[in-house]
């Protein structure tokens, strides 16, 4: 596999998958039945617990679907493309950090949350690094 076929198919699995992690937060709630845990705390934290999550679901889909889309569509990386990819690759070495440095309390799913976040790193990593490779510099600073 060539360095751009690589590239782009880093990209849009790392897309992918944040899409896929934006979709099971959208009904964490439910799955974990936060609603039953909250009924004792006051209603602007309650509020504020369920709206983050939808709010931080719906970026989390947006930046997905914007990688999706931007490497779709991009042959030639531009500067809004890397902002878009590295802005994502860093989330996601702030999601891995943060569960190294705090990890989800329960062990079987803390190990899968773990490994999940480190790869959608690796993955927007080989690809915002593979797109540096392929420009000029003289390009570069192109949008």
């Amino acid at each position: 596999m060539g360095p751009e076929k690589l590239r782009k198919t880093c990209l849009l699995i790392g897309g992918i998958a944040s899409c896929a992690m934006s979709a099971f937060h959208f009904v964490l709630p439910h799955v974990f039945g936060w609603a039953r845990f909250v009924d004792d705390i006051p209603p602007p934290i309650r509020w504020g617990l369920f709206s983050i999550n939808v709010f931080f679901s719906s970026l989390l889909l947006w930046g997905g679907l914007i990688t999706i889309i931007t490497t779709l569509k991009d042959k030639d990386s531009g500067l809004l493309s890397y902002f878009i990819f590295s802005g994502m690759g860093i989330f996601w070495i702030i999601n891995a950090s943060y569960q190294v440095l705090y990890p989800f309390p329960v062990a079987t799913i803390r190990w899968v949350l773990l490994g999940f976040g480190i790869s959608v790193a690796l993955l927007y990593i080989v690809g915002v690094l593979l797109s540096f490779g392929q420009r000029s510099p003289k390009r570069r600073v192109m949008v």
